[in-house]
């Protein structure tokens, strides 16, 4: 049984990174821009997988997963939020955190990387004075999460056309995460 589970996770890793590559593949205008994209994306999965592990400390038997939502999107949004520089965080947290489940994780951090990294072309990280701030709330029985930039540049108008992270973001949320996707509401191209 562990070596079906083992077998499933690698392949769904592969099924993961081969998506990666192909749609990464679509949106470079060089091979060089292919493979940085492929690496940031890949090092963002392997650093959220790395949570879904139980701590080397738990208890023998337990099931302890440090795979949180709060925890991912801390991990992802690590290399931008620079404390050092501006003495306050660049991203803040607030509501009631929400563990993850392992099946999820990837798809999550994939999603939460093409924010991070599309704040830091176009948004919030690329400005100094830029900050996130990401809401977590209960509203009945589901749970809301909201992205928010505040300090980057000024947008000149609305997208013209749906890029690699508004699909994944539709794509994600809807296949893997199986919940309704409320975006942009691009044309898909």
């Amino acid at each position: 049984m562990l070596l079906g589970e083992m077998t499933h996770r690698i392949r769904n890793l592969f099924a993961i990174a081969s998506s990666v590559l192909a749609l990464s593949a679509r949106f470079s205008q060089t091979p060089k821009d292919m493979a940085d994209a492929v690496r940031s994306r890949l090092d963002a999965l392997a650093r959220a997988q790395d949570l879904t592990l139980p701590t080397l400390f738990a208890a023998e038997g337990s099931s302890d997963n440090r795979a949180t939502l709060h925890s991912i999107v801390r991990t992802i949004v690590s290399p931008y939020d620079n404390v050092a520089n501006l003495g306050n965080e660049r991203v803040t947290i607030s509501g009631p955190d929400m563990p993850i489940n392992a099946a999820a994780v990837a798809g999550l951090a994939l999603l939460l990387h093409e924010f991070a990294t599309n704040a830091a072309k176009y948004g919030a990280f690329s400005s100094p004075a830029g900050r996130i701030d990401v809401d977590c709330r209960m509203a009945g029985d589901e749970f809301q999460v909201t992205w928010k930039e505040h300090g980057g540049p000024t947008l000149d108008g609305p997208a013209v056309r749906e890029g690699f992270g508004s699909m994944l973001a539709r794509t994600t949320v809807q296949q893997q995460l199986q919940v309704p996707f409320f975006g942009s509401g691009i044309p898909k191209a």
